[in-house]
Order: C-alpha cells, then structure tokens, then sequence
C-alpha cells in the first residue's frame, strides 16, 4: 500500500500537532518525490493523483506569481472533498493558506506572489487538516513577475544572474531549478575572429556566461525556453578553458536553437570523446538566436556539485527507511567533520540523521551513480558529544560503502560521508531496514 509508513507517522504528527487557524502542517511526506517546476501562461499539475496529507514541492522565482486550486473556477479541475491549501517555506514558515474560497463551494484556492527563489511546499488536506486517499488533482498556474521579454528584467536582477564576461562567471547550483533570460542588455566580446568564442556553434549577440562544477563524466539537464520576443530561441553551449581566453575555449556541448523544452548531455558527442574531469569548473555560455530575448530555466537531472545545505552537523538531513539520496562532497568542507571512527579518519563530507525505530538499518553507496571512494561513519550521541557507533569503507561494490547496525527507538543516529582520503565525487547513499517485529518467526511444530 502506497506510504503505508509514512500515512502512519503523518496521522500521529497531525494529531499531535498545533495547527493555528486550521493551517497544516504534512512534514516532508512528498509526491511526487522531485519538485515541480510549472510552465508560465497554463494551468498544468505536479500530478494527476495527490491524496490529502501530501506535499507538493514547487520551484518558484522571486516576483513571479503563483496561483494553486482544488477549485473548478481556477483550472477546471475540482476536488471532490472539502479541501485545504497551505503553502509553506522549505523550513515550514507559513506563505499562505486558503480554505472554501468564496465562489468555490469547499474547495481552495491561493494567489501568491512569491519574494524568494527556490522550492516551496504545497500541502494538501481535507478539512480540518486531515489526511485521505482520495485521488486529487492540484492545478498551479505560474505568471511571470514583469520585464521585457515576459519577465526577463526580473531574472536580471537575481544575485547569480549570468555574467558578461566568463571571468566574472558566477557558480550555479543546479539543486535548485536556475532561471535567466537574455533580454539583460548583454554585449558581447568583439575579439578574435568573431564575435564570443571562436569556438562557438553559432553567430553571438547578446552573449553571458554561468560556470559550474562537474559531479560526474557526464552532465544531464532538461531546459525550457519561453516567453522570446521573435520566437527564435537561445543557444546553450558548455566551454572548456581558461576564463581570460574565450576565443581557445574548446566547446564541448551546442543546443542551437533551444526553443520550447528539452534536454541537454555534456559533452553530447558531437565534439569527440570528451569525459568530464570530476571537480573541475566548466562554463556555460548562453545567446538569443539572430538576438532573441527569451527566458530560460534548467533543472540538473544529474552530474552538477552542489555547495550542500548538510556541510554541518546541526543542518543534517534526517533519513528514513526506504530513502534514496543523491548529493556529493565535491564542494564540501571538513570544517565540522566528526572524529575518527571504527579505525577510520574522516575527511570532506555531508552529514544525515536517523532516528532509531528498533530496526536493523543499512547505510550504503553501492550504486553505479556513485562514482568515487567513499566512507560511511554512523555515531549517536548530540553533535557537541558525538560517539562511534562505526564506519565502513569498501563493503560495498568497488570501492562504495555499506554498513548495518541496530537502531534504539528514539535514539538519533548522526550519518558522516565523505571519501577515503582526499577522493570526492557524487555518491547515492541508500537506506534500508528490517524490522525484528517484521521477521521470518519460522515454522512451528
């Protein structure tokens, strides 16, 4: 039965928690599991099927305005119960909330201008705060904030908006969905034998440039472009070379033109084998088609080095059963990193948190996604007062990691990964539990 656990764990959070005029609070019981980024100018949905006690995670820009309902007026699509919306910030403070909308019987709607740029969350109820299996369709409609070119001039303004010059490049973490436009009154560099790189693709017009840090050998992201003012498009192209010389750059991966949405590998092939180097930055370049003014947004399927929110012991992610997460310790620090353990010294690493439920747990990189030397350290005890429960290294395929140990209900456990030594890279550490209440008892005579 889908989220059998979690519908468990959420009904007893709901029952014990304060909901202060009927604003709800689901936790992190998400579906779908990925945020959704929704297109402009159209009602569209995260999913088809959302049940009460759920949360939608929504990537928004700043200035943009977003608007959500369970309401036939608002979307066409009408809950068939009396729905609530709540609409929360990633670390649960309140944005907006909304039950029976006037006009929409029991049913909600919210119009929220948004103030931030990354991922908010959507919770879903049957009044009061309730949870339900009941077949749900949340519509969300996205307008864009203002600017020239449908919004463009509010992406300029963002603190890691693209710069003119790839020296100035500033660092994308694609965690998070990344918004532009070229409608920001770039130029481009007159030098070498045409204008931008001499190495691109296609003509320059109105040029920027973004940088990155590779995870893998191989980059993915799916792009969408809209809102251009000709309706020509943007090309995307990755560099690789030195910042103060754009015109030796070797360009390793063209879209050209992007128009609509779609997905981009780097390198793509087209200019011979060339794997990524893990650890090194790289550049993207971005231009209007014959000057196109559009906007643009990619989100990483996988690949990009992401500076992790979990570098610290006090921000760590708390694990569950049957979780899968995909980070990496590229852009680590070992400034908070726990002491030695089980035989083993800790390095660069990104920190998790289990509570202990009774069950037997196990911690594991073995995935054909990780793809470097990895260490697991697993202690309980208060981040100030750490003590070694163990660590592993090479238990898992390769040179991966995976190690078991035997949780107390309610004791916190805090998880350390990092790599053997001075290795980083992308892992995808896996979590698995076997419960003695759920064992085999065997057979009795």
């Amino acid at each position: 039965m889908r989220y059998l656990v979690s519908s468990i764990l959420l009904l007893t959070f709901i029952l014990f928690s304060e909901n202060d005029y009927g604003q709800c609070n689901n936790g992190a019981n998400f579906y779908p599991p990925t945020a959704y980024t929704p297109p402009t100018g159209v009602w569209a949905s995260a999913t088809i099927i959302n049940w009460a006690g759920e949360v939608i995670q929504v990537n928004v820009n700043s200035g943009d305005i977003y608007e959500f309902s369970t309401c036939n007026i608002y979307g066409g699509v009408a809950a068939s119960y009396d729905t609530e919306l709540t609409l929360r910030d990633n670390v649960g403070n309140l944005l907006a909330y909304n039950d029976d909308f006037a006009g929409c019987g029991t049913n909600s709607y919210i119009s929220w201008t948004s103030t931030i740029t990354g991922v908010v969350h959507l919770h879903i109820n049957e009044f009061p705060c309730a949870s339900n299996s009941t077949a749900t369709e949340v519509m969300i409609y996205r307008s864009l904030g203002g600017g020239g070119g449908g919004g463009g001039s509010n992406y300029c303004t963002l603190p890691n908006a693209p710069s003119d010059f790839p020296c100035s490049a500033p660092s994308i973490d694609l965690s998070q969905a990344y918004y532009g436009s070229t409608d920001c009154n770039y130029t481009v560099d007159a030098g070498g034998i045409d204008p931008g790189p001499d190495n691109f693709c296609g003509a320059s017009n109105n040029d920027s440039w973004l940088k990155f840090t590779a995870a893998d050998d191989t980059i993915v992201l799916d792009w969408t472009v809209e809102n251009c003012s000709n309706g020509n498009g943007v090309q995307f192209a990755v560099f690789d070379g030195n910042c103060w010389d754009q015109d030796n750059m070797v360009e390793i991966a063209c879209e050209n033109p992007a128009l609509g949405s779609g997905t981009f590998t780097i390198p793509d092939g087209t200019f011979g084998t060339y794997p990524l180097t893990i650890g090194q930055d790289y550049f993207v370049y971005i231009d209007g088609w014959a000057g196109d003014l559009c906007d643009y947004f990619w989100e990483a399927q996988s690949g990009i080095a992401i500076n992790p929110a979990n570098d610290s012991c006090d921000n760590a992610i708390v694990l569950n059963c049957g979780d899968l997460d995909t980070s990496n310790n590229i852009l680590a620090t070992s400034n908070d990193a726990p002491p030695s353990c089980g035989g083993l010294t800790t390095g660069a690493g990104v920190w998790y948190k289990y509570i202990g439920d009774g069950s037997d747990v196990t911690l594991s990189t073995s995935n054909s996604a990780t793809n470097f030397d990895t260490e697991i350290f697993v202690y309980s005890g208060t981040c100030s007062n750490l003590t070694c429960i163990g660590s592993d290294n090479n238990s898992g395929s390769g040179t991966t990691s995976s190690i078991t140990f035997t949780t107390t209900t309610g004791v916190e456990y805090f998880i350390y990964v990092d790599g053997n030594g001075s290795s980083n890279g992308q892992f995808v550490l896996s979590v698995s539990c076997i419960n003695a209440c759920n064992a085999n008892a065997g057979s009795w005579n």
